[in-house]
């Protein structure tokens, strides 16, 4: 990390001096007042869609049992856009404490649609207005919370580019020096798109072994000395750099102070949802669910697979058969290649792809073992010289992969989970790694669309088990949807 070191009694401070260039403040009004306006947008284009698709016309009176209202539903879109935007507010949804930290946004976006919808014919009914056209309040209601989506993904897409450019950033101080901080410093710097722009650590072994009094004072003064000196707006406290009475003085000075505080669980595999914050005699405590994959759930996921997979390979038939017939007629062999693989409890399954290599392949994979850029037992190429004109488009698009629906169908992948390795590979497995072969490999996954072929071999084992971990149906369906934007734009693929 850049920057001037200080060393000062308990605390050891790394920290880049420079003046932030969007206050707080101005930050947290620039992100809100943005929030707000998309959300208007979204919900008057599905007020009035709403309006357009039942009766055609904006101006139409409302009417129920032949009872005429003062009201015109163009004037009665106007009022349902004060509820649910009223709704919205009282969910939360602009407080940017809970934004940007998943898909619990998703769900208050539901839910404050329902109850801004029922209080809207709650409020027809004690202004004495006609009943409104059940059709015009279910289009009403579903056309707000797809265009709420579509608002709020944009604004964290948004979002995301502007931090990874540098805008919006928030000023980070981790608080504590140990395995932990340091962890956490390297995890929010990885990913820019969050924000996060570490200007230092506070924190010492002393610090972390004191028990005497005068301790959590001293380091408490200087956590706060740095924060008021460097411009800082976010710190984010590794809980174990500290003992329970230093950690609560810390906490108690923080949040009186105009700073985003957040307080690391420790736990850094598991997702958020996992987590339950309850509180037993007065003490927060952290439960974790169990993990998902139960007997019924690895049912529904099998039944998903094979489903999804029938019909991908009906719909996508004609792109088969030009992709056979482009391989037959730019190479000798056959259109598929088929590898030995390991799947779910180390049972071997042939692997089908479209084949994007010369035939002689495996006999020539000697004389190329010196080109491999992989970590680990892997194997991969750049510019690996067996690999055919139209294999290499294929590879970049992945349309090679496609075969692998068969394998799906056949039951010895799914459409989601870790990379199915080669028995070679599995041969120098450690005792981690060998938990990746817990569930059926998959088509795609969280490796793959966090780098693909750029990853290290340690961090896609990383990944593997942290799917694993915390597997469910929403998550799948969310990886496939971003399995398509990484294949279109071929990022990682070699």
């Amino acid at each position: 990390m850049d920057g001037d070191v200080a060393a000062a009694g308990a605390a050891e401070v790394a920290c880049v001096a420079r003046p932030a260039s969007t206050s707080r403040a101005r930050t947290r009004g620039l992100l809100v007042g943005g929030l707000v306006a998309g959300d208007f947008a979204a919900l008057v284009a599905a007020a009035a869609s709403a309006t357009l698709l039942r009766f055609g016309n904006m101006w139409v009176p409302v009417v129920f049992n032949g009872t005429s209202g003062g009201l015109d539903y163009g004037r009665m879109s106007a009022l349902a856009l004060v509820c649910l935007l009223a709704s919205l507010w009282l969910e939360r949804l602009y407080d940017l404490e809970r934004l940007f930290w998943g898909g619990g946004e998703f769900t208050r976006i539901v839910r404050g649609v329902c109850v801004g919808t029922t209080a809207l014919v709650i409020v027809t009914y004690l202004m004495k207005e006609p009943g409104l056209s059940q059709l015009w309040l279910i289009l009403l209601a579903s056309c707000s919370a797809c265009l709420m989506f579509l608002s709020r993904l944009s604004a964290r897409a948004v979002v995301g580019m502007l931090r990874a450019r540098g805008h919006l950033t928030r000023r980070t101080l981790i608080a504590g020096c140990n395995p932990e901080a340091e962890s956490l410093a390297e995890l929010l710097t990885k990913d820019a798109s969050a924000g996060y722009e570490i200007v230092g650590t506070v924190g010492g072994h002393e610090m972390i072994e004191a028990d005497r009094a005068p301790a959590p004072l001293a380091t408490c003064d200087r956590i706060l000395e740095v924060v008021a000196t460097h411009s800082v707006d976010t710190v984010v406290v590794a809980s174990s750099a500290f003992k329970g009475p230093q950690l609560s003085k810390l906490l108690n000075e923080l949040r009186r102070m105009p700073l985003d505080v957040h307080v690391s669980s420790g736990v850094h595999d598991l997702l958020p949802n996992r987590l339950l914050v309850g509180s037993v005699s007065g003490i927060p405590l952290l439960t974790v669910r169990p993990v998902s994959l139960s007997p019924l759930a690895i049912a529904a996921k099998r039944a998903f697979d094979f489903t999804a997979a029938c019909a991908l390979v009906v719909v996508g038939l004609p792109l088969w058969i030009a992709l056979a017939v482009a391989i037959r007629v730019t190479s000798d062999g056959p259109f598929f290649y088929r590898q030995e693989r390991v799947g779910l409890r180390g049972r071997r399954f042939d692997m089908l792809k479209f084949r994007s290599m010369h035939a002689d392949a495996e006999e020539r994979l000697e004389d190329v073992r010196k080109l491999n850029e992989a970590s680990g037992p892997l194997f991969k190429a750049r510019l690996d010289p067996r690999v055919t004109p139209i294999g290499r488009w294929m590879r970049k698009s992945s349309l090679d992969e496609i075969p692998q629906l068969l394998n799906v169908i056949r039951g010895e992948m799914s459409l989601v989970g870790p990379r199915p390795p080669l028995p070679a590979e599995v041969e120098s497995y450690s005792e981690r790694d060998w938990q990746r072969l817990d569930v059926r490999p998959g088509m795609t996954g969280l490796w793959q669309v966090s780098g693909r072929s750029n990853l290290p071999f340690d961090e896609m084992v990383r990944l593997d088990l942290f799917y694993i971990e915390n597997w469910s149906v929403w998550w799948d369906l969310g990886l496939i949807a971003r399995t398509v934007p990484v294949v279109v734009l071929g990022k990682g693929a070699y």
